[in-house]
């Protein structure tokens, strides 16, 4: 699956550097990868506030549930200690809602699902002996 990292999570302020000069240097994470929106495919270990603002960081979970990476920020001049960003899972579960079954003649027509502009609609051609 694939996330996007917001700065409601992961935001670094400096004030004299604006979010383009704060640089994000991390190590690979250890349950997926790190990219661009535009490039999901490209693993990266560099990024900036401004793309994280902007809502171009997203992170590629493939492997354990839970995990993470270690990152420093620098504007350029100066370094924040190393943090640990840490990253867990959450476990997909598709519940059945309804499986009543259909009961249809054949050469009928029998709507299956109506939604706003779509009609869903199964033919019998020939029953099963």
């Amino acid at each position: 699956s694939i996330t996007e990292i917001t700065k409601n999570v992961l935001n670094i302020e400096d004030k004299d550097s604006i979010p383009k000069e704060l640089v994000y240097s991390v190590t690979p994470p250890s349950n997926g990868h790190l990219a661009l929106k535009m490039s999901p495919n490209k693993h990266i270990l560099n990024f900036t506030q401004f793309h994280i603002n902007n809502g171009q960081l997203v992170f590629v979970h493939n492997g354990a549930m839970s995990g993470g990476f270690n990152f420093q920020v620098t504007d350029g001049l100066n370094f924040t200690p190393r943090q640990i960003f840490t990253i867990t899972a959450a476990a997909l579960v598709i519940n059945m809602e309804t499986n009543n079954g259909l009961r249809v003649f054949p050469g009928t027509n029998l709507a299956v699902q109506q939604t706003t502009n779509k009609l869903l609609q199964f033919i019998v051609c020939k029953s099963r002996q």
